[in-house]
């Protein structure tokens, strides 16, 4: 039974060669199953495949879209009194929701290492961290109200 399975495996690993039997006659090997199972394993994976890519499309379709607008949470920043580039504010404030959906950082922690990179008060922190939840993860922007 351990050789068959040998052979099997030699048989889908090797190119095939044609055999010659004694009489000099040229003989081909047997088909065996490996093809189909190798089809067989194709569409399994395309299968597999469109129905990733399916539920995706609809798990996308189905999810409320946060309302982000860049220029939006720009603008709003810059009330606050942030400097900084526009890229470095957009960086922060999508970096607040993700910290957020980890959950492994108290909201007064994520303001204040906002304040550190700003160099902005507490305070203005807050206000940019409200803004950034509100315009990329309204689910918590109740962390950061009054």
């Amino acid at each position: 039974m351990r050789n068959h399975g040998r052979c099997e495996y030699l048989l889908r690993t090797r190119p095939v060669q044609i055999f010659r039997d004694a009489d000099a006659d040229v003989v081909e090997p047997p088909m065996t199953h490996t093809t189909n199972r190798r089809s067989g394993m194709r569409m399994r994976t395309s299968a597999a495949l469109s129905g990733c890519i399916a539920a995706m499309m609809l798990a996308l379709s189905a999810s409320p879209a946060a309302q982000a607008d860049d220029a939006d949470v720009i603008r709003q920043a810059h009330d606050v009194g942030i400097a900084n580039s526009d890229v470095n504010i957009i960086s922060a404030g999508r970096s607040v929701c993700y910290v957020l959906r980890l959950g492994n950082r108290p909201p007064d922690e994520i303001s204040g290492k906002i304040a550190r990179t700003f160099v902005i008060s507490q305070d203005q922190a807050r206000q940019f961290s409200l803004v950034s939840a509100n315009e990329w993860c309204p689910q918590w922007s109740g962390l950061f109200a009054d």
